[in-house]
Parts: C-alpha cells; structure tokens; sequence
C-alpha cells in the first residue's frame, strides 16, 4: 500500500467528512444592497431593527409605486405575467426570509435578520421592476 502524504490526508478530511455551516443563509445573495437610515444613529440592536423596518416600509412603498407603473403601462397578456411574477416574488421573498429567520432562531436578536432580509428584498426588487420596466414602458 503506498503511503498518502499529510497534506494529501488533511484534503481528503476535510473534503469529505466535516460538515459546516455557512456564515449566512443567504451565502452572497445579499451582497452589495445595504439597509441605510440617514437620521438613526447607532449600532444598538433595538436601533438596527428600527432601521430595517423603516428601510423596508420606505421600498415596499416604492415597490408598489413601480409596479402600479408597469400594470398601468402593460397590454392585457403583460399584466398576467406581472401579477404571476409579482406572486412568485411575494412567496420567494417569504421563503427567503424564512430561512434567515430560522438559522439565527438562537440569536439574541433573530429579528433584526428577518427585517434586514425584508428590507433588502425588496429594495432589489424595486430595481428589478424598474430594469424590467424599461421593455414596457416603451
């Protein structure tokens, strides 16, 4: 039998028999949409969820304004889709934060991740809708 080198072994453990969780439920989905509260100062918990909440109130409203856009601007067969698609990111938005709510369920502060996950859907969705509005409102 030939011998395996250390390192060999450690690649070969590592790839095969630890199981470890990621660092966020979301894995990099997130990235490069950030919750800002111009006027809230501080990192406090309490402060942050505060935050999260006015940043998702502040883009759902944003949202809707987007999408009553698009209804109003789409034939009869667009609307369908839009409604279709407006359903599908209401359940994978609910889906999404979900999860996140799950994985931090021990954290001292699970919802502080619930609403940030809220607020940053949406605020993507927001860009979505007005990308995707550009081939509508022609």
């Amino acid at each position: 039998m030939r011998n395996l080198s250390p390192l060999l072994i450690l690649v070969i453990f590592l790839s095969g028999s630890v199981s470890t969780r990621a660092d966020s439920p979301t894995g990099n989905y997130f990235s490069g949409t950030e919750v800002s509260c111009p006027g809230i100062p501080g990192s406090a918990e309490a402060t942050v969820i505060a935050c999260n909440k006015i940043a998702y109130k502040d883009a759902d409203r944003e949202l809707n304004a987007a999408y009553r856009k698009l209804v109003a601007a789409a034939d009869n067969n667009e609307k369908k889709f839009l409604q279709d698609m407006q359903r599908a990111w209401i359940k994978l938005k609910g889906a999404q934060c979900g999860l996140v709510e799950s994985y931090y369920a021990g954290a001292q502060f699970p919802e502080k991740w619930r609403t940030e996950c809220e607020a940053i859907m949406t605020i993507r969705r927001v860009k979505e809708l007005k990308e995707l509005g550009t081939g509508i409102e022609w």
